[in-house]
């Protein structure tokens, strides 16, 4: 049998629970992603 040996708590303070969450999250990753490209785009990356 397995016995789980953690609890869950639901925090209705967390960032997790904002409306807008996802958005800043995907916005986020625009951002990651536009300077990964950046970084491809250099003179010195290119093959």
């Amino acid at each position: 049998m397995d016995i789980k040996d953690y609890i869950y708590i639901n925090n209705k303070a967390s960032i997790t629970h904002r409306p807008d969450y996802y958005v800043v999250r995907a916005i986020n990753y625009v951002e990651v992603i536009a300077k990964i490209i950046q970084v491809a785009e250099q003179e010195q990356n290119k093959k």
